[in-house]
């Protein structure tokens, strides 16, 4: 057994300092960074917006002082609110933890989670001094974390035994120091445009240049339609949250496992019984409420009187069949259980009264798009249609695809000068590698704060991720006019083409001093992590593969031959089962086509949509429709997914006209 404890002990014991790995600092940083989004996302029961919300990077004096009170074991705040450099007053949260596992290892989310958990005591407005008495309700801890003004976060852990016990004493500095009396936390208001305006890749933030190595970078085989994007919340929020417990297995009878599967729900345009349910299908992400405020699917429930309803895939978010993501694990992890449960959760809506004769419309981004169009061919009769947005439905290992439609997006955007800075940086950046001056000159370009292996391929195919998916991200992301704007900048990065290169990815991903390239911290994030990184990698490897390798000629990536099918499936050996090698991923990509029907899927009333600059259109189809009844329209400077989101103005025609195109039809099937 384990407990939590935020109150003060009344024994002390020695305690020795927790040296914290990179993996925990990063930790501490994005799970701040988590809640801190999410507050200001308005996201937070019945805590106001934040109109600026800042993010927090790691402050390594801040740590030092941590580290050391925390080995001290007080079980009171530090008196000494300085740092050595006298550069401001330092807030404090402290939390305890304890278990008689000796095998028990502290996890910072915990303490985390813990102190932002006091939320729901704390009602918005100015911070009293009566809060903090002894025996009042705690919430100092949650609104230090919450005051957006403290914006640098050092942490230090510490870990004794006693009588059988492990004992684990947290303590995270601030600075600026939050919880000035007779200030609020944040303040109130619109969401900022800002700090979070990018939607499916996370802001990268600054922990330190000693742990520059664990920054560690993902490849866009996933998105994370985390929240509609520049939607501003005025009003209360009508979604709510529930849980419905799901069979672990759908397709073994003698298997009557179960777990808790999240999904959210606004009635808030509801007609009465028998009237339509529209459900958001959750892919490789945690599910938001915000999709349920906002967006074509929210405009389309709203002209339709309808039900809306966002279901969680299961790994992924908070509905997790096993806590822990080993490979045995993750067994049940696959698109035919996650239809099944789509299956098995619109049969149970349906069992209730009020929605037994409604008509179900399904919405889904991405993967979630796949499995609209894939859950209309397996379960036709549960389902009166669907809208499929960006749908990859053709499983493909060697994607070379992905990185050519790169780099037409920002030909056409940016023209021909522009492609022959990029393809000459790239070029010279490979012809750097062969000598000592060259790989010095390349290290200083790209601000590495060590020496690539340059022996390693796999590691080189990790340095060429480093450049191709900074690239491939500012496309998947873009908006009419953002590719533009890059490229007028582009040339205030740097002096030679390949120091341009290294200071667009610097500046795209706000790398202020140095990263680290390192193919093994890259390995190690994926095989001792549970997280949804971990569970759609397994995907890739046992599904889809989607690998973006380089194309082998007409496109600037054509260099970096070690971003490579080998380079993608030696993670799936590496992070879950050696016996994932090249023959084993192709296979798995082959079933998913032979079962679902490739790029010749058999439906009927589904809308499909793609984006003339998303790299992932190419595996999609969007050159003709997928039936006499499901449509498809492609959309000129579009990228990924963004008509789902609600209407914008920098949106183009083809755009508005593609989403009301949509409605249209989807109200001429519910008629």
């Amino acid at each position: 057994m384990y407990r939590f404890l935020l109150f003060l002990s009344l024994f002390s014991y020695a305690a020795s300092k927790s040296e914290l790995s990179c993996r925990h600092i990063r930790e501490f940083v994005d799970r701040h960074n988590y809640w801190r989004l999410k507050l200001a996302k308005g996201e937070i029961p019945n805590q106001p917006a934040a109109s600026e919300m800042k993010y927090i990077i790691w402050d390594e004096e801040l740590a030092a002082k941590a580290a050391e009170w925390a080995s001290n074991n007080q079980y009171t705040h530090n008196p000494d609110k300085t740092v050595g450099s006298y550069r401001f007053t330092t807030g404090e949260n402290i939390f305890w933890t304890e278990s008689t596992d000796q095998s028990y290892k502290f996890e910072p989310r915990s303490a985390v989670d813990s102190w932002f958990s006091e939320h729901k005591d704390f009602n918005y407005g100015p911070v009293q001094s009566w809060q903090f008495l002894p025996f009042a309700k705690k919430i100092g801890h949650y609104t230090q974390v919450a005051w957006s003004d403290s914006i640098y976060l050092g942490c230090g852990v510490s870990k004794a035994y006693r009588n059988g016990w492990v004992y684990y004493t947290v303590v995270c500095n601030y600075g600026p120091t939050g919880n000035n009396m007779g200030w609020t936390p944040y303040p109130a208001g619109r969401p900022s445009g800002q700090l979070f305006q990018i939607l499916f890749i996370p802001i990268l933030c600054v922990i330190s240049s000693t742990c520059a190595e664990e920054m560690i970078l993902d490849p866009p085989l996933r998105v994370d339609l985390s929240s509609p994007a520049d939607v501003q919340f005025l009003t209360p929020s009508n979604v709510k949250t529930e849980w419905i417990d799901m069979p672990i297995d759908h397709f073994d009878p003698q298997n009557t496992d179960t777990y808790r599967m999240r999904f959210m729900f606004n009635d808030e345009f509801f007609g009465g019984d028998g009237s339509p349910l529209f459900i958001l299908v959750g892919g490789e992400w945690d599910i938001v409420e915000g999709w349920l405020r906002a967006g074509n699917m929210y405009l389309t429930a709203q002209e339709n009187k309808g039900y809306m309803f966002y279901t969680e895939h299961r790994y992924y978010g908070e509905s997790l069949p096993y806590q822990n993501f080993t490979t045995e694990n993750l067994r049940f992890l696959n698109v035919d259980q996650a239809l099944a449960d789509l299956a098995y959760f619109i049969r149970e809506m349906k069992s209730h009264p009020r929605f037994a004769e409604s008509k179900v419309i399904l919405f889904g981004g991405s993967y979630a798009a796949n499995m609209v169009i894939w859950f209309k061919q397996r379960y036709p009769h549960l389902v009166e249609g669907g809208v499929g947005s960006s749908g990859p439905i053709l499983a493909k290992v060697d994607f070379t695809g992905y990185l050519e439609v790169v780099h037409r997006a920002f030909q056409s955007e940016c023209g021909d000068q522009m492609i022959a800075t990029i393809r000459q940086g790239i070029i010279d950046t490979v012809a750097s590698m062969s000598t000592e001056e060259g790989r010095r000159n390349l290290e200083r370009a790209y601000r590495l704060c060590r020496p690539l292996n340059y022996d390693n391929e796999f590691e080189l195919g990790y340095f060429s991720g480093f450049i191709s998916w900074t690239f491939s991200g500012s496309v998947q992301q873009a908006r009419p006019g953002t590719l533009r704007s890059i490229c007028n900048n582009f040339d205030s990065y740097g002096t030679t083409p390949m120091e341009k290169i290294g200071g667009y990815i610097a500046a795209m991903r706000e790398i202020v001093n140095c990263t680290n390239i390192s193919y093994e911290s890259y390995v190690n994030r994926y095989r001792y992590t549970n997280d949804n990184g971990r569970a759609w990698y397994y995907q890739t490897c046992t599904e889809y593969g989607y690998y973006q390798t380089a194309p082998r000629s007409g496109t600037v990536f054509d260099q970096l031959r070690w971003l490579s099918v080998p380079f993608y499936v030696d993670l799936c050996k590496q992070a879950f089962d050696q016996r994932f090698d090249e023959a084993f991923v192709n296979a798995a990509a082959d079933r998913s086509n032979r079962v679902f029907g490739g790029l010749n899927p058999q439906v009927n009333n589904t809308i499909n949509i793609h984006g003339v600059i998303d790299p992932w259109h190419d595996l999609g189809v969007y050159d003709r429709d997928l039936s006499e009844t499901s449509p498809t329209y492609t959309v000129t400077r579009a990228s990924h997914c963004f008509d789902l989101q609600s209407w914008l103005t920098t949106d183009t025609i083809r755009m508005t006209n593609a989403q009301q195109a949509a409605r249209r039809l989807i109200a001429s099937w519910l008629r």
